[in-house]
């Protein structure tokens, strides 16, 4: 999902204004977008909450994976006010993200996971397609 949100960001809606109808689209498919990127932030993360799914319930170690501008702590308050809640500030936050950016991070966390995976645990590689 994350993947095609971005890619409808990309590829189709750019960043520039236009109708209400693509200005809404662009919108929703940026939440996508961000809601995801979150996700497997988390899942990404060397520690988690208790009852939260986490790569290395699959492989451990872990492989090095460096998401620097998503591990940021601005990058995540910044995240979580556009998603989480309804914020007095949300309206005040640019709504420009470096989806290439946040693409590459998570597509090497991504490749990293499942390389480790198809060496540790080549039964479950086919799980996470």
């Amino acid at each position: 999902m994350f993947i095609a949100a971005s890619n409808l960001i990309l590829i189709q809606l750019g960043t520039s204004s236009g109708t209400p109808d693509v200005v809404a689209l662009r919108n929703i498919a940026l939440e996508s977008t961000l809601v995801h990127a979150r996700n497997l932030r988390d899942f990404f993360s060397p520690n988690g909450r208790r009852n939260d799914v986490l790569a290395r319930d699959f492989v451990t170690p872990l492989p090095r994976i460096a998401m620097p501008y998503l591990r940021r702590a601005p990058t995540g308050r910044r995240i979580d006010r556009l998603l989480a809640h309804p914020s007095y500030d949300r309206s005040r936050l640019s709504k420009q993200w470096p989806i290439g950016t946040l693409r590459i991070e998570l597509i090497q966390a991504w490749k990293a996971f499942l390389d480790r995976l198809a060496r540790d645990a080549p039964d479950l590689r086919s799980f996470f397609k």
